[in-house]
């Protein structure tokens, strides 16, 4: 997903999301916007790791907003499309909550479309 080979020491940053069927690459600077945090110190306005240490999130997450156009383009959505388009893998959102699931869930056929759609992607087959 980070790809640094012609950037590197630099300060810039090549980012690769699948979108549309198709590998698309965002160059981005290390510049963050940041806010003021406790303490009078500053942290990234975004994205963040937990610990402070790590700037792939808020990189990753810049260049995801130059792709779609801004910070408040990407706010919301869904977690599982995100990951499809880091990855280049496919994602689907379940709510086990629903009738349908649960009715799934109760007579095993849930459990066989999740082992259907590993055991595909293991193999390397369609499904």
């Amino acid at each position: 997903m980070l790809v640094n080979k012609q950037t590197e020491g630099c300060g810039a940053y090549v980012v690769r999301f699948f979108i549309g069927g198709t590998w698309k690459s965002v160059i981005v600077d290390d510049l963050i916007p940041a806010v003021r945090g406790t303490g009078g110190r500053f942290r990234p306005a975004f994205a963040h790791s937990g610990s402070g240490r790590s700037l792939w999130p808020a990189i990753v997450e810049k260049a995801y907003a130059k792709l779609c156009g801004s910070y408040q383009a990407v706010t919301g959505g869904y977690v599982h499309v995100g990951m499809a388009e880091m990855t280049g893998g496919v994602a689907e959102r379940l709510d086990l909550f629903d009738d349908d699931a649960q009715t799934a869930l109760a007579d095993g056929s849930l459990w066989a479309q999740v082992k259907g759609y590993f055991d595909a992607v293991r193999c390397n087959c369609s499904i």
